[in-house]
């Protein structure tokens, strides 16, 4: 932080009404030390901001959280600064300043839906594209914003594709380049179908403790989402734990659409982990029907290990116990 940055910060700071708590979330590695001692500079002299560290596993990138639907993946200096301080602002409870007709169109936002911002502290047009997006994660429940300092994490930027800034990325279904109207993002987000939700959307709503939301959306679509599925057998435990306790939740309510969601993934299951195996034979056990004993039989001799053979067994078990 420059010291023009931190006299700015400063006059804000003695202008908060409220007390503000951050979070700075990171993984095994750590945060990046530039972002650590960012918040080290906000947080002195009592400035009224307090920044918590917290490790998160199923954190795609270490960052600081505003709050649970806002995350700034930098440590906001040059060009980024002031979207930061318009974070900062709004979590004082100051108005989101969009017209009525972007908050009307933004209300009617009901599908979860995850926005990735590409920015550089060097480009002069990324602030006006992070200040339009800023506001709507103050207002909808179903919009998320990442700020991502496209230089600072590279190889996320090159795995996303990301040519220039600023880019924005709606889940994996939009990209925008440059400047691009409030209306016209808004608009593209609302209507979207729930089926075609990606896996990091539907993680992030599972998370945030609304797994029974998630059933319930499946349940009315009547299908399983394939970024739903794929949370089952992902790597991490923490993201495949959310997932089952979804999944046990449409049980609950209609055996039969988990059963045809668990089914789709047969073909491939000698390709699954392990672990997410054993995850799923647990499930196969609370809906499976006499077709998946049958499949599960053939499945005992192929199983790479004693305890998935015996998790496979003790399935048989179950179902034979609900017929």
């Amino acid at each position: 932080m420059t010291n023009h940055e931190l006299e700015l910060f400063k006059k804000l700071a003695a202008q908060l009404e409220t007390d503000i708590t951050l979070d700075l979330v990171f993984s095994d590695d750590g945060p990046p030390d530039e972002i650590q001692a960012f918040c080290d500079q906000i947080t002195e002299d009592g400035s009224g901001i307090t920044v918590n560290r917290k490790k998160d596993e199923t954190a795609l990138l270490p960052g600081i959280k505003i709050h649970d639907r806002l995350i700034f993946n930098t440590a906001p200096t040059g060009t980024e600064f002031e979207p930061f301080l318009e974070a900062i602002r709004l979590s004082d409870g100051k108005a989101a300043g969009l017209s009525d007709d972007e908050q009307y169109q933004l209300e009617k936002v009901d599908t979860p839906c995850i926005l990735r911002l590409f920015v550089s502290s060097h480009c002069p047009f990324c602030p006006q594209m992070a200040l339009k997006l800023i506001p709507l994660t103050f207002i909808s429940e179903n919009t998320r914003l990442s700020v991502i300092d496209a230089m600072m994490f590279q190889t996320h930027s090159q795995e996303s594709a990301i040519q220039s800034v600023p880019t924005l990325l709606l889940d994996n279904d939009f990209r925008w380049t440059g400047n691009v109207s409030t209306s016209e993002i808004v608009g593209i987000m609302v209507g979207r179908d729930p089926f075609a939700l990606s896996a990091d959307s539907i993680g992030s709503l599972i998370k945030e403790g609304r797994a029974v939301d998630v059933a319930q959306m499946m349940i009315e679509r009547k299908a399983v989402f394939p970024g739903f599925l794929k949370l089952l057998i992902d790597e991490k435990w923490s993201t495949r734990l959310g997932a089952m306790v979804t999944m046990e939740s449409i049980i609950e309510y209609d055996m039969a659409l988990a059963l045809a969601g668990l089914n789709s993934l047969l073909d491939n299951f000698m390709e699954i982990n392990d672990r997410a195996q054993g995850d799923l034979l647990y499930l196969f056990g609370l809906c499976g029907n006499r077709e998946t004993i049958q499949y599960i039989k053939g499945l005992l001799t192929r199983l790479s290990s004693d305890e998935l053979k015996e998790a496979a067994a003790e399935t048989i078990t179950d179902i034979g116990g609900r017929l």
